[in-house]
């Protein structure tokens, strides 16, 4: 079996990671891929299979890690997608960086390659490092509250805040006239929330506001969770109370309007607050640009955004799993680290299966990654001057 090679990396430091298709750990540097648009990457070569790879979140993308961290940073401050493009090609001509030419595809391809990513650390966070801990015995079940107007003014003042005004208006316009062609879709976002941490455990939204659509949000929650909550708390809505009984038959579900109890789904109501910030409801023309849409803010709100009522904690960190700082330093930086523990997770299972999941387990991530260095982000400059 090869051993982990700590500290051989062809003379420019350690090599502390895994093959993604063995997962071994003797890997060792094996040159440049040189690359004038996307960057200059490290090779890889894994000893026990004899492959090359490159260990870069976005190996197999195009687009430099620099495009994904501003359109990710855009995305999630409420910028409308089709504004990103042409806020990306401007800044890198401004700049003097490499030649992008970028679309509203390349947002939407951005947009769900980083929600795989996520949702694969997400699992091995809450069903491996997190195994049998129950997180939160109560949780909530609600629909989106949407104030249209209000959504409208503040998604203005921030075009105005972080985009050129030529941009906006070229952009506005190219809106107006996809408007009159394209009939918008009403959609109904479900969240299912764990109260104790605050961690929005799935966003599932569907075109109808019935009982199949909330069935759907149970069922991918369910699937994210080693443990099952024992009560639930909701409005007094029927497909609400149906949709728990069907898929948590066991949890208590305790049903009230907001004449009896305001403060029934108080902490769905808040993130709610945050999703209609970021995600207007007529913006999106398909169900599955909006469920990618939700899912990447999801993300952002469980793994990136500290919370007051949490001491200033994520939500992950609330439920029990510490991050290296650098980590949420910027989307670069977490999809880096994603990948690292996604690796570090199936190297484990392969070998070590004696301790994996157990507490000597959660001791050596510690060790190798809460005392790690940040990766150097390339070109240095260009992630904040484009944040400015």
């Amino acid at each position: 079996m090869p051993q982990a090679i700590e500290g051989n990396s062809g003379g420019s430091g350690s090599c502390l990671d895994y093959c993604p298709y063995c997962h071994s750990a003797s890997i060792i540097h094996a040159g440049w891929r040189y690359n004038d648009r996307k960057e200059d990457t490290h090779k890889h070569l894994c000893r026990a299979c004899k492959k090359q790879f490159s260990l870069d979140f976005n190996r197999c993308s195009h687009l430099p890690a620099w495009v994904w961290d501003n359109t990710l940073f855009y995305a999630t401050i409420g910028i409308p997608y089709t504004l990103i493009p042409a806020t990306i090609n401007y800044m890198a001509k401004k700049f003097s960086l490499s030649n992008i030419g970028i679309s509203v595809v390349s947002v939407y391809s951005i947009v769900r390659r980083t929600t795989e990513i996520l949702d694969v650390f997400e699992k091995n966070v809450r069903l491996y490092y997190l195994s049998g801990k129950v997180i939160s015995p109560e949780w909530e079940v609600d629909e989106r509250f949407h104030h249209k107007k209000k959504v409208v003014k503040l998604e203005k003042n921030i075009l105005l805040k972080f985009l050129d005004v030529n941009l906006i208006e070229e952009a506005l316009k190219h809106e107006s006239r996809v408007k009159k062609v394209v009939r918008w879709k009403y959609m109904y976002p479900i969240g299912v929330v764990e109260r104790r941490c605050r961690y929005c455990v799935n966003v599932y939204a569907g075109l109808k506001r019935d009982k199949v659509t909330a069935i759907k949000a149970l069922e991918q929650a369910r699937m994210r969770t080693a443990y099952e909550p024992e009560e639930f708390y909701c409005e007094r809505y029927p497909p609400f109370i149906d949709a728990i009984g069907a898929v948590y038959p066991r949890a208590k579900v305790i049903a009230r309007s907001k004449e009896e109890d305001i403060s029934i789904v108080n902490t769905a109501e808040t993130i709610w607050s945050i999703f209609n910030l970021i995600v207007p409801q007529k913006r999106f023309r398909s169900l599955e640009n909006l469920n990618a849409m939700l899912t990447l803010t999801r993300h952002y709100y469980n793994i990136l955004r500290p919370q007051p009522s949490l001491s200033g904690k994520t939500p992950m960190e609330a439920a029990g799993f510490e991050m290296p700082s650098w980590a949420k330093e910027s989307w670069a930086n977490l999809l880096t680290f994603a990948c690292k523990f996604n690796r570090f997770v199936d190297h484990s299972k392969v070998y070590h299966k004696d301790i994996f999941g157990t507490d000597e387990w959660r001791r050596k991530y510690a060790e190798r990654f809460l005392k790690s260095q940040a990766p150097a982000f390339h070109p240095p400059s260009s992630h904040d001057a484009l944040r400015r």
